[in-house]
């Protein structure tokens, strides 16, 4: 079964942060791949569209990530924390 692929994919990516908080330049490069589209990936891999939007599942498009980021590059401080306001996977905000 697909989803079982992606459950997969989160016990991976659980046992990333966790190596990263101990051992931060180990998993690091590991760990920004995993965060950085493959979460999508896995999600249009797992699920049909009708699935994906029966569950309110989308992604952001990348365009419009570089839009969104080329308007707050100016306004934000070095080592600011930003909010994935839609507590998804995080793409938009990578």
């Amino acid at each position: 079964m697909k989803r079982k692929a992606f459950q997969r994919y989160l016990g991976n990516l659980e046992e990333l942060v966790l190596h990263a908080s101990q051992d931060s330049n180990a998993y690091i490069s590991d760990l920004e791949i995993a965060t950085n589209g493959q979460a999508k990936s896995e999600v249009l891999a797992a699920m049909t569209l009708s699935e994906r939007r029966r569950n309110g599942i989308f992604f952001t498009d990348a365009t419009i990530a570089r839009i969104a980021a080329q308007h707050l590059k100016n306004e934000l401080q070095s080592g600011a924390t930003v909010l994935d306001p839609t507590c998804g996977a995080g793409d938009l905000l990578i």
